[in-house]
C-alpha cells in the first residue's frame, strides 16, 4: 500500500506544487516534490531482492542511458548535463529518475484504480486552476500577453501536456460505475474542467495527441467508439459555437510555420553532432551552430534564446545523438505495439492508462521533455507494459537498491530543493528591490540567495543583473565577479557570457580607461565570432568598439545587426563620424 500511496502523491504533487512567493513560482518547489517523492518511489517499489522487470524495455533504456552518459561527460558543460539547468531540469540525472520510475511502475500493477483517482485529482486541480483564470485572470501574475490558459505550470504547453496525460483516467474514473456517486461527480467535474482547460491552452500539440489516443482506443475498443464519437462531435460543435471567444487561443506571435523553422535548426546542429549530440541541456550552447540570418531576422534573440528544438526525438537526438534517438524511438514503439495488441481485452483502467500514454508520448513529438510530466508519464507507462506483458515473461532481476539508500538520496534532494526554494523568494524579493531602486537591499538579499545555491548559475545571473542594475563602478565589480562565478560552473552558457560581457562593457563606460574598454571590446569580439548571427551581440561589440574609437569595427558591427533587422543599429550607424 505504501507504493501505491507514495506514487499517488507525486502524481498530485508534481501537478499542484506552485509558489507564488518565488522568482520563479512554478519550478523550484515544484522540482523538490517530483525529485524527492520520485526517489522515494523508486526505493519503496524496488525494495525487493527480486524484481521482475520487462527485458526489451530494459535493454533500450540501457542503451539511452549510455548514449546520454557518454555525451553528458564529453561534451564540455558537465555539471549542468548532469543536473540540468535551474529551470528545465533535464539533465542526465532526471533521465534516470524517469528510468526508475519506469521500472517502479511495472511494481504497481493491480493498483490501477488508485492511480487513476491520483490522476483525476490532479486533472480537478489543473481544472479549476484554469477555469478561475479563465473568469478572474492568473492566479499569479505573469510577464506574459496572451489569452492561453497557463494553468498551475505557468506554461499553456505544459497545460496541454498535462490534459494528454490525465484527461483519460479522468475520464475512466467518471464511467466507472462501482465509485460512489460523490467520486463520479467530482470526475465529471474533473472531465468537464480538463477540457475547457487543454481548448482554453491552445495546445496544438495536446489536441493532436488526444486526438491520436482516441482514435486508437476506438478502433481496439469496440465499447469506447459510440461514447468517443459522441464526445467528439460535441467537442467540435462546443468549438465552432465559441470560436468567436477562442480568438486569442488561436494567436501566435509567429506563424505555424515557426515550428518547421525551429526542426530545421535542430537537425542543423544534429548532422554537426551525430554520435552524441551535445549533451543533455546543451542545446543552449551550441544552437547558434543552425541559425542563420533568416532566423534571426523572424526570430530575434534578444531576451528569448532557443534551448530546445519543440520535437521530443531532437531533443533526444540532441542531447545524446542518434543512437538515443533509436533508443527513445525504440522504446515508444515497443510499448505502443504491446499495448495495442492487448488493448481490446484490456480492463477500463488498463484502457485509460494506455490513453494517456499514446495523448501524452504523440503529444511530445511536437513538443519536448519536461521534468514536470514526464517522471510522471514514465511512471504510468510502466505500469502500462506490466499489464501489458505477463509476469512470466519479464525478466527476474535481482536489485541492490536498498530502501535506505533511496531515502539518504530523497533526503540530499530534499534539503538542496528546500534551499532552492528560498534562494528563489530571496531572488524575487531581491528584483523586486532593485526595480525600485533599493540597491543596497536589492544586493544583500542577491547575495544571500547565491549563498544558498552557490552551484546555481541562475541565481548567480539574478546577482548580476542586479548589481548592474546598480550602475556604480563597486557594483559593477560585482557583478562581473558573479558573472565569473556563474562561468565557473558552465563555461559557455549563452547568458552567463553575455551578462559576464556587459559587465565589463558597463565598467569601460563608467571608468573611461582604455583597459577596460579593450578588455570589453576584446570580450564581446569573442562572442560575435561564436555567434555572427546574434544581433544583440553585434549591437553590443560595436558599442565596446565605438567606445574605444574603433570606429571601423563599430560600422561593421552594426551594419551587420542592422541587415539582422535591427532599426536601432541604423540609427547608430547614421550618428557614425
Amino acid at each position: 500500500m505504501h507504493r501505491v500511496n507514495s506514487a499517488s502523491l507525486l502524481i498530485i504533487g508534481g501537478v499542484v506544487a506552485v509558489d507564488p512567493l518565488g522568482l520563479w513560482p512554478f519550478g523550484p518547489l515544484r522540482w523538490l516534490v517530483v525529485s524527492t517523492l520520485g526517489v522515494g518511489v523508486v526505493g519503496i517499489c524496488l525494495r525487493r531482492a527480486s524484481t521482475r522487470l520487462d527485458g526489451r524495455t530494459l535493454a533500450l533504456w540501457l542503451l539511452l542511458l549510455v548514449c546520454l552518459t557518454l555525451s553528458a561527460v564529453t561534451n564540455g558543460d558537465v555539471w549542468i548535463a548532469l543536473v540540468g539547468t535551474d529551470t528545465r531540469h533535464f539533465g542526465l540525472a532526471t533521465w534516470l529518475l524517469c528510468w526508475g520510475l519506469f521500472c517502479a511502475g511495472q511494481q504497481l500493477r493491480g493498483h490501477e484504480t488508485q492511480l487513476l483517482r491520483a490522476g483525476t485529482v490532479a486533472a480537478l486541480a489543473v481544472g479549476l486552476w484554469c477555469a478561475w483564470e479563465a473568469l478572474f485572470g492568473p492566479p499569479i501574475a505573469l510577464g506574459i500577453n496572451s489569452g492561453r490558459l497557463t494553468g498551475p505550470f505557468g506554461s499553456a504547453a505544459l497545460v496541454g501536456g498535462a490534459m494528454c496525460l490525465l484527461l483519460p483516467l479522468a475520464v475512466a474514473s467518471a464511467l466507472d460505475r462501482r465509485t460512489s456517486r460523490g467520486w463520479r461527480v467530482a470526475a465529471a467535474i474533473a472531465v468537464t474542467s480538463g477540457v475547457a482547460a487543454a481548448i482554453g491552452s491552445g495546445a496544438r500539440a495536446a489536441w493532436v495527441g488526444l486526438v491520436v489516443a482516441a482514435v486508437i482506443v476506438a478502433w481496439k475498443v469496440a465499447a469506447a467508439r459510440r461514447p468517443l464519437t459522441i464526445v467528439g462531435s460535441g467537442l467540435v460543435v462546443v468549438m465552432l459555437v465559441c470560436l468567436p471567444l477562442l480568438g486569442s487561443v488561436f494567436e501566435r506571435s509567429h506563424g505555424s510555420s515557426s515550428r518547421l523553422d525551429e526542426w530545421r535548426v535542430a537537425t542543423r546542429v544534429i548532422a554537426n553532432h551525430p554520435l552524441l549530440g551535445v549533451g543533455p541541456e546543451g542545446y543552449r550552447i551550441v544552437v547558434s551552430e543552425g541559425v542563420d540570418a533568416d532566423y534571426e531576422r523572424a526570430y530575434p534573440r534578444d531576451n528569448v534564446l532557443p534551448d530546445r528544438a519543440h520535437s521530443s526525438l531532437l531533443d533526444v537526438a540532441l542531447a545524446g545523438g542518434l543512437f538515443a534517438a533509436a533508443a527513445y524511438a525504440g522504446l515508444l514503439v515497443v510499448i505502443g505495439r504491446r499495448v495495442v495488441g492487448r488493448l481490446a481485452h484490456a480492463s477500463p483502467a488498463q484502457v485509460a492508462l494506455s490513453a494517456s500514454f499514446f495523448a501524452y508520448f504523440s503529444a511530445q513529438l511536437l513538443l519536448f521533455p519536461v521534468f514536470e510530466l514526464d517522471p510522471i508519464t514514465w511512471l504510468l507507462a510502466g505500469v502500462v507494459v506490466a499489464g501489458a506483458v505477463p509476469a512470466r515473461a519479464r525478466t527476474a532481476l535481482t536489485v541492490h537498491l536498498k530502501t535506505a539508500a533511496a531515502g539518504v538520496v530523497a533526503l540530499a534532494l530534499m534539503i538542496v530543493g528546500v534551499l532552492d526554494v528560498a534562494a528563489n523568494r530571496l531572488a524575487h524579493d531581491a528584483v523586486n528591490a532593485s526595480a525600485v531602486g533599493d540597491d543596497a537591499d536589492a544586493r544583500d538579499l542577491a547575495e544571500r540567495a547565491t549563498r544558498l545555491r552557490p552551484d546555481s548559475i541562475s541565481y548567480r545571473m539574478i546577482a548580476t543583473q542586479v548589481m548592474l542594475a546598480a550602475d556604480t563602478v563597486s557594483a559593477t565589480d560585482l557583478s562581473l565577479s558573479h558573472a565569473a562565478s556563474a562561468l565557473d560552473w558552465s563555461r559557455r552558457d549563452p547568458v552567463a557570457v553575455d551578462l559576464w560581457a556587459s559587465s565589463l562593457l558597463q565598467r569601460a563606460s563608467q571608468t573611461g580607461d582604455e583597459a577596460d574598454g579593450r578588455a570589453a571590446l576584446t570580450a564581446w569580439q569573442e562572442l560575435v565570432e561564436r555567434d555572427p548571427n546574434r544581433t544583440r551581440w553585434q549591437l553590443q561589440l560595436g558599442r565596446a568598439a565605438a567606445l574605444v574609437g574603433e570606429v571601423d569595427v563599430a560600422r561593421d558591427a552594426w551594419e551587420r545587426a542592422a541587415a539582422l533587422g535591427s532599426a536601432q543599429a541604423e540609427e547608430l550607424v547614421e550618428e557614425l563620424p
